[in-house]
């Protein structure tokens, strides 16, 4: 990738959120209130789903979001591969679009987009949260991608341990890198079984910079966004309401295309243990840390979209 057209390419970044203009810019957008697994942390299950548009009507809203000034876009769900054909538009229609599946129905070309596959450990503590099979037939799809495709990991009390095996799988299987969030947990879910207490996730987040050190840009979590997850670093400076990036800079969407309060997670989730990757992110990129800018156009851009 040539690093000074994506560098370039995030000027936009800086114009629309470095600058504090406040104009949303980013969005998350459920296409579908579908999908075909039911994951043991997914938050997905614990919400109301509302009714969802058809294909031409999503595509057609979200070319009235482009015009509005939506450039960057993460296509979730449900399963966004029950749609297939709005995956496929939505990487026409904005100038970055990350597709968030769990790899069992395919990894179709999507124009300049990317697929980020959720991988939730080794093959046997994947299938046990996610179901019989769901590692092997993610592996078996992932062979056949034409667009980059990158693992994103939620650390929970189930995977937390096994960090290194899930990098060098992914490693091995030629993926184009691996970040990781942590479950955050929901509102009123007392004593919740998987997740990671906070005074924990520094040491985890040590073997996440060991591996970074070890497998350079493969792992997408820099030194700078680690020290933003970390709650002796700055963890306090982002995970209220009030100091949300995702509250104060995007703008989300439930799969009838309404305005989904207040993140992707939705008004459920528990901000004081949010895990939430692109939040640390987005502070490291406040910094115009270049670490993580080149990791944001790595992972944010197809190649073919910087020429």
């Amino acid at each position: 990738m040539d690093i000074i057209k994506a560098v370039k390419r995030l000027g936009i970044v800086n114009q629309l959120y470095l600058g504090g203009k406040g104009k949303r810019w980013v969005s998350g957008i459920d296409i579908t209130s579908r999908c075909n697994l039911r994951c043991k942390h997914c938050y997905w299950w614990r919400q109301k789903h509302s009714n969802e548009l058809s294909d031409p009507q999503m595509i057609e809203f979200m070319q009235k979001l482009a015009k509005q000034g939506i450039k960057y876009v993460n296509i979730l769900g449900g399963e966004p591969m029950l749609k297939p054909e709005v995956c496929k538009a939505a990487a026409k229609i904005f100038d970055s679009t990350v597709v968030f599946t769990n790899g069992t129905l395919g990894f179709p070309h999507i124009h300049t987009g990317v697929w980020a596959v959720s991988i939730d450990g080794t093959p046997k503590i994947h299938n046990t949260i996610r179901g019989k099979g769901v590692y092997e037939k993610f592996e078996q799809n992932v062979g056949q991608a034409t667009n980059p495709v990158t693992a994103h990991v939620t650390i929970s009390k189930l995977n937390y341990n096994v960090l290194p095996q899930i990098t060098e799988n992914m490693n091995k299987l030629g993926l184009d890198g691996i970040n990781f969030s942590f479950y955050g947990g929901c509102k009123g879910k007392k004593g919740d079984d998987l997740l990671v207490p906070l005074n924990q996730r520094s040491k985890i987040l040590d073997v996440v910079d060991g591996l970074r050190k070890e497998y350079g840009d493969f792992v997408l979590l820099t030194k700078r966004v680690s020290y933003y997850f970390r709650p002796e670093g700055g963890y306090y400076k982002w995970n209220s309401l009030e100091n949300c990036p995702a509250f104060k800079e995007a703008i989300c969407f439930t799969p009838d295309g309404k305005e989904k309060f207040y993140c992707p997670y939705g008004p459920g989730s528990e901000c004081s243990t949010c895990g939430c990757a692109n939040m640390p992110s987005l502070c490291a990129l406040r910094d115009f840390d270049i670490e993580t800018m080149k990791i944001v156009a790595k992972t944010w851009f197809n190649p073919l979209a910087l020429k």
